[in-house]
């Protein structure tokens, strides 16, 4: 499954270059991923054997809980 998060300041501008982990959270040490934003602020993952994604973002030194599906996308401001 892929699935990207938009990072955006108060403005709803978009965040570059921002470190955005993700951390599958329904598993003990279950996988995790870091990417650095784009310049229009998106952050890509991907986890492979899953159809939905249960974990936690941490990005701007906050953990947001997520739930989401294949293809999705989601904003986060900061």
């Amino acid at each position: 499954m892929i699935f990207s998060i938009r990072i955006v300041d108060d403005s709803g501008d978009p965040v570059s270059n921002e470190s955005v982990y993700v951390v599958e959270s329904h598993m003990l040490g279950g996988p995790s991923q870091s990417e650095y934003t784009d310049t229009d602020g998106w952050a890509s993952f991907e986890f492979v054997n899953h159809s939905t994604f249960y974990g936690v973002v941490h990005v701007g030194g906050e953990e947001y809980p997520i739930r989401v599906d294949d293809g999705e996308t989601l904003s986060i401001t900061i």
